[in-house]
């Protein structure tokens, strides 16, 4: 569960990973030691924004309340301590960001496309 939500993510990347495919999912970093511990070839990328620019765009989504965009920023800073060693800062526009994503893991994934 997370912002009210509940995710989740099925068995089948397991076949996936066992197939030899690459597998990417979004998640949260309060289930990254969970994911770790089923999937030890996990490779975590953080994709994160400065506060500011995060609280503004979570804002301007208009989808939450104001004391629900501070709780999620509260969240947020919670997990400050738990960064992956890959990190995209999302500070910019969005092609950069997701050119940086996409180097990653092309990297990770030893430039297989």
């Amino acid at each position: 569960q997370s912002h009210g939500n509940h995710y989740g993510l099925g068995v089948e990347i397991h076949h996936w990973l066992a197939a030899g495919a690459h597998v990417v999912v979004n998640g949260s970093r309060a289930y990254l030691e969970c994911a770790q511990n089923a999937v030890p070839s996990l490779v975590p990328i953080l994709i994160t924004a400065p506060s500011a620019m995060l609280a503004a765009r979570i804002k301007d989504r208009s989808r939450e309340s104001e004391s629900a965009v501070a709780a999620r920023l509260a969240r947020a800073m919670q997990f400050d301590s738990v960064t992956p060693a890959d990190v995209v800062v999302n500070d910019g526009t969005a092609s950069a960001a997701i050119e940086a994503f996409c180097a990653m893991l092309l990297a990770h994934c030893g430039g297989a496309r």
